[in-house]
């Protein structure tokens, strides 16, 4: 009898098991993206691969001109993958990806973690371009928003990577020059396009010559490219490529750009000047300066600004952006 009742309970407790993971998947749209390990894991996990401190572990190194360090890196409790230009720039990181943390097992080496597609690391520069972006209210503050996105100087690949993981019915267009990149975008950041989205090696200016159908321009474009410490590059802020750029946007598209240039006296006054240049093609186009960096955002709009915002701060919570803004 005792037997029997052991039985129906494992039974039971199988069962509800079972039905508790399947409500979970279900509703993992509303799950927080980024889920840490028990805090004795967390710290088991740092300090088998950092010691216990704030620092880097090299994973690859490329190129010869111009080193290239693909690391991991532990920097306020918060373990992330990024590419590090020449080792006397230790801090300058670009290209984050966030890392899943092992839940059961903190031992196991940060190069075998996964990549956490579904979160954008809080402060950087990409999390700062979604905020300018949805704040102004012009697109829909929906996941299943049947847009186009476009994605130039794609880097890691970890924004195309973010966008295709939250909005699955949108269609995202990489673009990038260097075969060399999209290797390590691969290899160690899990760059891999699907659902019928496409990367293309092309020059942006020479993909943007061909101008596209109504139903195939952009409702959104991220832009991070230059040439050295220079975003973007002065050829891609000439009046031919700009009025370009514009053709290819829909009425109500937004662009968000990375502003950087280094050794600049009057560094604002520059970003202004830029600003001025995208301004000739655009309705509105708005600087924000991220804090503690040099860089700045540049945010255009191809239609006017609603006179009253929506307030998207419930949405970008929605796809894992929690900064205060």
């Amino acid at each position: 009898m005792v037997k029997l009742h052991l039985s129906k309970f494992l039974t039971i407790f199988i069962v509800l098991t079972i039905v508790l993971i399947l409500i979970a998947i279900c509703n993992q749209d509303d799950a927080p993206v980024h889920v840490k390990p028990p805090e004795h894991i967390w710290e088991l996990a740092k300090m088998a691969n950092f010691g216990g401190k704030d620092g880097t572990r090299v994973l690859q190194k490329f190129g010869e001109k111009e080193e290239v360090f693909v690391v991991d890196v532990l920097q306020n409790d918060v373990i992330f993958r990024a590419v590090l230009l020449n080792k006397k720039f230790i801090g300058d990181f670009i290209g984050n990806a966030a890392l899943k943390p092992p839940i059961f097992n903190g031992s196991l080496p940060t190069a075998i973690w996964e990549l956490d597609h579904g979160r954008i690391l809080p402060g950087t520069l990409h999390e700062s371009q979604l905020i300018q972006i949805y704040k102004s209210g012009i697109l829909p503050f929906s996941k299943s928003f049947e847009g186009n996105a476009l994605v130039f100087g794609v880097g890691t690949g970890a924004v195309f990577m973010y966008l295709q993981y939250h909005f699955t019915e949108m269609t995202i267009t990489g673009v990038k020059l260097s075969k060399e990149k999209i290797a390590v975008a691969e290899k160690w950041f899990d760059f891999s396009p699907t659902r019928g989205n496409n990367l293309y090696v092309q020059d942006i200016a020479e993909f943007l010559n061909d101008e596209k159908e109504e139903n195939n321009k952009y409702d959104m474009i991220i832009a991070d490219v230059g040439i050295g410490f220079d975003c973007p590059p002065d050829s891609l802020i000439t009046e031919e490529f700009l009025k370009n750029l514009r053709k290819n946007m829909k009425p109500t598209g937004v662009i968000s750009i990375n502003l950087l240039r280094l050794g600049v006296p009057n560094l604002l006054q520059k970003y202004e000047e830029i600003r001025n240049k995208f301004a000739k093609y655009f309705e509105s186009c708005e600087i924000f300066k991220i804090n503690s960096l040099t860089n700045a955002i540049l945010t255009c709009f191809c239609s006017k600004k609603l006179e009253k915002s929506r307030d998207p701060t419930n949405f970008l919570r929605s796809i894992g952006i929690k900064t205060k803004f």
